[in-house]
C-alpha cells in the first residue's frame, strides 16, 4: 500500500467520505462529514522523508486546484515526519479553521 493510499485510509476513522485525485504536483483530497464536503487537503506528492500539505475549509474557497489552494491566504500548512503526526495536526488545525 502506498503512502496515500495508507492516509486516506486512516482518515476515513475521522470522516465519513475521503475522495482523492492526482493533480499536477499534488494529491487533492476532499474530506466529507454527513455526506457534505468540509474540506479540502492539498497533499504535496513527492512524500518521502516528511509530510507537506495545506487543509482549507470549503466554506472559505471553492477552488479545487492544489496550486490555487496552495497560494489561497485561508487555510493552515501541516508539515509532519510520518502519518500520525500529519493526522494528528491536521485535527488541531481543523479545530482552528
Amino acid at each position: 500500500m502506498n503512502l496515500i493510499s495508507e492516509l486516506v485510509n486512516r482518515l476515513n476513522k475521522f470522516f465519513n467520505k475521503v475522495l482523492y485525485e492526482k493533480q499536477i504536483e499534488h494529491y487533492m483530497i476532499a474530506l466529507f462529514r454527513n455526506d457534505k464536503l468540509e474540506y479540502t487537503l492539498c497533499i504535496d506528492k513527492n512524500i518521502d522523508e516528511y509530510f507537506y500539505g495545506k487543509i482549507v475549509s470549503i466554506n472559505k474557497t471553492s477552488l479545487i486546484d492544489c496550486l490555487e489552494i496552495l497560494y489561497n491566504p485561508y487555510g493552515l500548512f501541516i508539515f509532519a515526519r510520518n502519518i500520525d503526526e500529519f493526522i494528528d495536526k491536521l485535527m488541531k488545525k481543523i479545530k482552528k479553521i
